[in-house]
């Protein structure tokens, strides 16, 4: 798995409603948040070409995400599946802690594959 970011190491982020999380415009504890990314595998309803509703990976518990080294509760990954209009591109739905710190470091990881270190989103505490 990897997720999607800017050269600099900010993850590539929005709020439910489509605004980008962004340094100026940063995630709280709490928030809800959509990170992108590629290679998650098979979904439930393989889809060629564009998704046009939501299509949940297949067994999203083989994914540990890892919010500042702490494992994310799996009640808090909301969605991880393919992005609906957009080929191939996933996202994660995911329910910040509340005790989340500032930028913290995100990794996906999997028995076999880590997404890269150091990339970071924006959040203010």
């Amino acid at each position: 798995p990897e997720l999607f970011a800017t050269p600099e190491g900010r993850l590539l982020a929005t709020f439910p409603d489509g605004s980008l999380v962004a340094p100026e415009k940063p995630a709280r504890p709490g928030d809800i948040v959509i990170l992108y990314g590629t290679g998650f595998g098979t979904t439930i309803r393989p889809t060629p070409g564009l998704a046009t509703s939501p299509d949940r990976v297949v067994n999203p518990s083989r994914f540990t995400i890892e919010i500042a080294s702490n494992p994310l509760e799996p009640a808090r990954l909301l969605y991880l599946g393919l992005t609906p209009g957009f080929a191939g591109l996933f996202q994660l739905n995911l329910a910040l802690p509340p005790t989340t710190p500032p930028n913290p470091e995100i990794r996906v990881r999997t028995p076999a594959h880590d997404s890269r270190p150091n990339l970071y989103l924006p959040v203010q505490t």
